[in-house]
């Protein structure tokens, strides 16, 4: 019963697809109506979803209910349907109290010291990430009586990692600094089950992640710069998701409802052209026709997009004018609610500007317009509101535009046109981290063994057919060998000899031996034009030597 124990106490706390609104509404229907029609009832809960469905994965509710026993339960220890009390897995009890949340007691066991478990999970992660195997193996699989290979090591790892409060790169630049996994790579491969001695780190590819944010540092300039333009992003997506929040959390019961019932007759109208457009998808991945499909996908997706823009004029507008209106009264009699948490009081007064003022094009005059509008009246508000960063980000990207062009002697029309092209690279050429995750499918990333996120462990370094031909022929070669790519411009002016003294330092950490300077001088004497820089890169970043971590 140790995972019924483990439920209950994380059960208070759930995120959930609804909201509180949507129960009392129906609530408030059967009182008025009687029992709901079965039918009836289904229509209002896809209204519902498709009110709450932009904040979906922020709605947190907590509640006092307890878990109880299946009602098939065949277990002696307990009856079925029986109120199972919160307990944890193993070592000590999780403190609670009346007045902390069990999630957050179920947090504080989780990640003590005390817990041996936690512990022993991140110490094995981190060591098979610089070494390439782990302590425990499958890391993923750790059981109550599982052994290390060195229980010796793991257990010294454990205190280290509890000497060091749990800090991750102090923990990891104590391992690289280690004598073991400075030695040179192993090629034993580990056999599952057998004993495993550490003779160094295993031979082994890059990670998609490693391979992707090399190829990113001989592209860009200080790839690990600020990158404002996506923080003013995330700013964008989290002031979107909670003016749609803070238009529909406050409305009252009846109000949701209303909105509720008016979205399902919407829905119901339309619903001869979505099934229709999602038949006509259907039949398009049938046939396989990629303009078929796309020409499907597209009117599905107008569909969609109406229907949006309709609960959006419906049920939104009308919550922020009724945020608005109770925020101003609020602050005219300087009530506490005027007075609350700074950072509402703050947003709210960003909200109030940006749908009063002249500059923001939003004023409450035109907030009645917005029927025959391109953009929503939320994409209006976040755009008013983040009106001032907007523009100072444009500013400075000109300004960055301006000098780059300066000193890569940009003039020709020849130039603007590569320059343009290189600043579409920049834009793509990102860390890893900064990115989403997972990319999208056929990204380089996906293509070099990304996990798809379905499981904990599901990133692969095996190599594939996709992967040689994405770096043989696929674009980033491109990017990295541009003109105006940080390894271009490190390579321009040089003699052969140089250049290719440059290619080897910066991609394979060492210089060429007196060889491989004889293969690349044959080949530079045959045909000496610029083109062969490009083709050396091509030919070291195609080597085992670049792509595998010795």
């Amino acid at each position: 019963m140790d995972y019924y124990h483990l439920t209950a106490f994380t059960y208070p706390l759930l995120t959930t697809n609804s909201h509180p609104n949507q129960k009392k509404a129906m609530d408030l229907l059967e009182e008025r109506k009687g029992k709901i029609h079965p039918d009836r009832a289904r229509d209002l809960r896809k209204a519902f979803s498709e009110i709450l469905f932009p904040v979906r994965f922020n709605n947190v509710i907590e509640t006092q209910r307890k878990i109880r026993l299946p009602h098939d339960y065949q277990y002696d220890d307990a009856k079925p349907r029986s109120i199972v009390e919160p307990a944890t897995l193993m070592g000590n009890e999780a403190v609670t109290s009346p007045a902390k949340p069990t999630v957050d007691a179920f947090g504080e066991w989780l990640t003590s010291p005390e817990n041996p478990r936690f512990t022993k999970v991140i110490v094995n992660r981190l060591w098979k990430r610089a070494f390439g195997v782990g302590l425990i193996e499958p890391v993923d699989d750790i059981k109550e009586h599982t052994q290390p290979s060195n229980p010796e090591l793991m257990a010294y790892l454990e205190k280290l990692m509890v000497q060091l409060d749990y800090d991750i790169q102090a923990f990891q630049r104590i391992l690289y600094q280690t004598r073991t996994y400075q030695r040179e790579s192993v090629l034993e491969e580990p056999i599952p089950g057998a004993p495993f001695h550490f003779q160094g780190p295993i031979l082994r590819r890059m990670t998609a992640e490693q391979i992707w944010d090399s190829l990113v540092s001989l592209t860009v300039e200080d790839p690990d710069a600020r990158n404002e333009g996506r923080e003013l992003f995330a700013k964008r997506r989290l002031a979107t998701v909670r003016l749609i929040a803070e238009s529909i959390y406050d409305q009252t019961p009846s109000q949701f409802l209303r909105n509720g019932q008016e979205i399902a007759k919407v829905q119901q109208e339309l619903s001869v052209e979505i099934e229709a457009a999602q038949n006509k998808v259907t039949e398009a991945r049938e046939k396989g026709d990629p303009d078929l499909i796309r020409e499907a996908s597209a009117e599905a997706r107008e569909i969609r997009q109406r229907l949006a823009r309709i609960v959006e004029e419906k049920v939104y507008r009308e919550g922020l004018l009724a945020k608005l209106e109770n925020f101003e009264e609020s602050s005219r009699a300087k009530s506490p609610r005027a007075r609350g948490d700074e950072e509402d009081l703050a947003f709210l007064e960003d909200m109030t500007s940006a749908m009063t003022s002249s500059k923001g094009a939003m004023s409450m005059s035109s907030m009645s317009m917005q029927s025959g509008s391109n953009k929503g009246i939320v994409e209006q508000v976040v755009n008013a509101m983040l009106a001032d960063e907007q523009r100072e980000l444009r500013d400075k990207r000109l300004a960055q535009e301006t000098a780059e062009k300066e000193a890569w002697a940009v003039k020709t029309r020849d130039d603007q046109k590569n320059f343009k092209n290189f600043q579409a690279i920049q834009r793509r050429m990102q860390r890893a981290s900064d990115l989403g995750s997972p990319a999208p499918s056929g990204h380089f990333l996906r293509e070099f063994g990304q996990s798809d996120r379905e499981l904990v462990e599901n990133a692969s370094d095996e190599a594939s057919i996709t992967q040689a031909l994405a770096l043989l022929n696929g674009p980033t070669l491109g990017s990295v060998t541009h003109r105006y790519s940080v390894l271009s411009r490190s390579l321009a002016s040089k003699s052969m000899p140089e250049k290719l003294e440059t290619i080897y330092y910066t991609l394979l950490s060492r210089a060429p031996t007196p060889r491989e300077r004889q293969i690349f001088a044959k080949a530079w004497q045959t045909n000496p034009e610029i083109r062969y820089a490009k083709d050396i890169v091509w030919t070291v970043l195609n080597t085992r030597q670049f792509l595998f971590i010795q």
